[in-house]
């Protein structure tokens, strides 16, 4: 498909725009509408992936890349807790659709650093187990999905308990300049 080998490619404007064709079909699936959110991600678009996360949620509430998604603003929203138990709940199905399910080390190897993650958090130690959570979600969202992640502004917004459009503050900045 057109809009995976742009995204495979990095090519994520071109990406958005094959997704949001798709997305605009009748009959769009959970799967085009996460992926959909994936590449608006890609390019900063936090509010407008947010709501393409939601519908695929909304057309399939277990399609693990969706949920994942939805665990990654979860992080940024600074609940870590209910980051890890959606990355979990990602994990654990069964049917991936069209995506490609890690192997079975993989989901070990995640579970393994979300488990570390959440002793971590209940022990206080917010960054460390932050640490373990940003390394599931690098990998999941930079290797499976060609969305860079930017750690430094996840702790940031973490911090403000709270999450703003990446492209706004962009703006913001450009006019204060």
């Amino acid at each position: 498909d057109a809009a995976l080998a742009a995204r495979d490619a990095g090519r994520h404007e071109e990406a958005l725009a094959l997704w949001t064709q798709a997305a605009a079909r009748e009959g769009a699936d959970g799967f085009v509408w996460s992926q959909l959110g994936w590449a608006r991600a890609a390019l900063g678009k936090v509010k407008p992936a947010r709501e393409a996360f939601a519908k695929a949620l909304e057309l399939d509430p277990n399609l693990p890349t969706a949920i994942m998604g939805s665990a990654y603003f979860s992080a940024l929203d600074g609940d870590s807790k209910g980051s890890i138990e959606k990355a979990r709940n990602a994990l654990s199905q069964k049917a991936w659709g069209f995506a490609k399910k890690p192997d079975a080390a993989k989901i070990a190897e995640y579970i393994a650093d979300l488990d570390k993650a959440d002793a971590l958090l209940a022990e206080g130690k917010a960054d460390e187990g932050n640490g373990y959570l940003g390394r599931v979600l690098e990998d999941f969202v930079v290797v499976r999905n060609r969305v860079k992640v930017d750690h430094k502004r996840m702790r940031e917004m973490a911090e403000k308990a709270g999450i703003k459009d990446d492209k706004k503050e962009e703006e913001k900045k450009e006019e204060a300049k």
